[in-house]
C-alpha cells in the first residue's frame, strides 16, 4: 500500500485526537454502528459522526452496510502502514540518541560531518570523513556485498540483486523492513570514474522491478577526495528535478535515513586488517 506524504499528514492528524484513536481501537476489536459508538463517549451523536468522517477521509476506517445498519470497520492495511511508519521513526530516533550518547562518551567518531540542503539549487549534500584511502572508500560502492551492508538504515538493510557499476550499467536492490515489507530501488549509472567519482540516477521500483512512476527520479553525484594523513572525504550530492520532488523525498525521511546508512561505514572499515606500512 503506497501513501503520499499529504495522506500521511491527514492520517496522523486524524490520530492526534484521543477520541478518534479510541474509535479506531474499537473498530479493530469489533464492528459497531455509529450509534453504538456514540454511546461510549460523553458527546453528541453528531460529534461522533464528525470524528468518524475525519477517520474515513484519512483512510483509517470505512463504513459498510450490515443488514439494516452501517458499521464502522478499521482499514487494517492503513493501520498497519501507520504502525510501520511510527516504528520506523522510533528506530531512527533511538539510533540517533544512541549515536549521540556514544559521541558524548567519546566511543565513536563523527562520520557524517555535514548535511546541507540548498533549496535554490535543489540539492542535498552529505559529507562524511573516513580513516581510509580513496580506493578503500570506493570499494564500499564497487563491491555489492559491502554496499548492501550500509546502503539503507539499520532498520531497513539492503540486498543488492544486480550490480554493474560501469557507465550505462544498472544496480538493483531492495530494503527489507522489520515486518518483512520491502522497498525496491535501482540506479542507472551515468559515470563511474574509480576511485574519484560516481554519478547515477536513483529511482524507486515496483514489486516487479519496473520503475515506480509515482515517485520522483533524482540524480546522485558521489565524489571521493583525499584529505591527507590517511583520511578521505566522501560527498553524496542528491539533485532533485524540482522543488516538489525535493520536498516529497525529504518528507519521507531521506536525510535521516542516509545519515544513518553512512554512519554504518566506520564499522565496516574497522574490520580491515592491514599490515603496518601497507597501502590500499
Amino acid at each position: 500500500m503506497q501513501i503520499a506524504p499529504t495522506d500521511f499528514d491527514r492520517m496522523f492528524g486524524a490520530l492526534a485526537d484521543a477520541t478518534r484513536r479510541d474509535i479506531v481501537r474499537r473498530a479493530i476489536d469489533a464492528s459497531e454502528g455509529v450509534a453504538q459508538l456514540a454511546a461510549h463517549y460523553p458527546m453528541s451523536f453528531a460529534a461522533v459522526q464528525k470524528h468518524v468522517a475525519i477517520l474515513e477521509r484519512a483512510g483509517l476506517v470505512t463504513k459498510e452496510r450490515s443488514g439494516r445498519r452501517k458499521v464502522v470497520r478499521a482499514n487494517m492495511e492503513a493501520v498497519a502502514v501507520a504502525r510501520r511508519l511510527l516504528d520506523r521513526y522510533e528506530e531512527l530516533w533511538r539510533g540517533r540518541i544512541d549515536r549521540m550518547t556514544a559521541l558524548v562518551a567519546g566511543n565513536i567518531s563523527m562520520t557524517v560531518t555535514a548535511v546541507r540542503k540548498d533549496i535554490d539549487r535543489l540539492t542535498m549534500t552529505l559529507d562524511a570523513d573516513f580513516d581510509a584511502s580513496p580506493g578503500r572508500v570506493w570499494e564500499l560502492w564497487a563491491d555489492p556485498r559491502q554496499l548492501e551492508r550500509w546502503w539503507g538504515p539499520p532498520s531497513y538493510p539492503a540486498t543488492v540483486t544486480a550490480h554493474d557499476l560501469r557507465a550505462g550499467g544498472r544496480v538493483e536492490y531492495h530494503m527489507t523492513g522489520p515486518e518483512g515489507d520491502q522497498a525496491r530501488g535501482y540506479w542507472e549509472v551515468v559515470e563511474a570514474d574509480a576511485p574519484r567519482r560516481l554519478f547515477f540516477r536513483d529511482g524507486l521500483a515496483n514489486a516487479d522491478g519496473t520503475p515506480n512512476s509515482d515517485m520522483p527520479l533524482h540524480q546522485v553525484d558521489v565524489t571521493i577526495a583525499e584529505l591527507g594523513d590517511g583520511r578521505t572525504r566522501m560527498s553524496i550530492e542528491s539533485i532533485f528535478p524540482d522543488a516538489a520532488a525535493m520536498e516529497q523525498v525529504l518528507a519521507m525521511g531521506m536525510e535521516e535515513g542516509l545519515t544513518q546508512a553512512v554512519g554504518q561505514i566506520d564499522a565496516i572499515l574497522a574490520e580491515d586488517v592491514v599490515p603496518t606500512g601497507a597501502a590500499r
